[in-house]
């Protein structure tokens, strides 16, 4: 590949990277798809050094402010994420993208392994240690909460996975900060 494609190329997608592969409602992307796994590592990657920027380069409108907590439109997200925010609250500034929602345990589980391997695949050799924090929410003892830090401490990625009993919703989501 020419300089001039692979500049185009990456340009492509970094400006595009929600829509870097199709899926289809339920389904598992293929693992066989290397160059899938790593556009989320990118992407992610992306997200680290924004965050020690407080995301000022990607922060959009704002959607709400309630309570001390800002939301904002991100106008990048991580690959795989199917909403992505910007909030700002008493702890600081962080990312936010939802990588599933929806009312069937069996997609969702399948989302939490996916994503969880994908993490362990590309964040240590980045030099992020993780931490496993027991989920105590009742049928999500299975999928505990990761935590990468980086070796100073600076950044930290959370994967974390919560079940909403109003609506019978389960919600797998990555948090970016530092």
């Amino acid at each position: 590949m020419t300089g001039m494609k692979l500049k185009y190329l990456i340009v492509t997608l970094w400006l595009l990277p929600g829509i870097v592969y199709a899926q289809k409602k339920g389904s598992k992307r293929e693992k066989a798809e290397s160059h899938i796994d790593q556009n989320f590592c990118n992407t992610l990657m992306f997200m680290v050094g924004y965050s020690r920027a407080n995301f000022v380069d990607i922060k959009g409108k704002e959607l709400e402010n309630t309570n001390g907590v800002a939301r904002y439109v991100s106008l990048r997200g991580v690959v795989g994420a199917n909403a992505s925010n910007i909030v700002n609250d008493s702890v600081g500034w962080r990312y936010e993208g939802i990588f599933y929602q929806g009312t069937s345990k069996k997609d969702f589980a399948a989302y939490y392994e996916e994503y969880a391997s994908d993490m362990d695949r590309c964040l240590p050799h980045s030099g992020y240690k993780l931490t496993e924090t027991p989920n105590k929410e009742k049928g999500l003892e299975n999928y505990p909460d990761l935590s990468y830090k980086y070796q100073t401490g600076e950044v930290t990625i959370e994967f974390k996975v919560a079940y909403s009993t109003v609506n019978g919703v389960y919600t797998a989501t990555l948090s970016v900060f530092k």
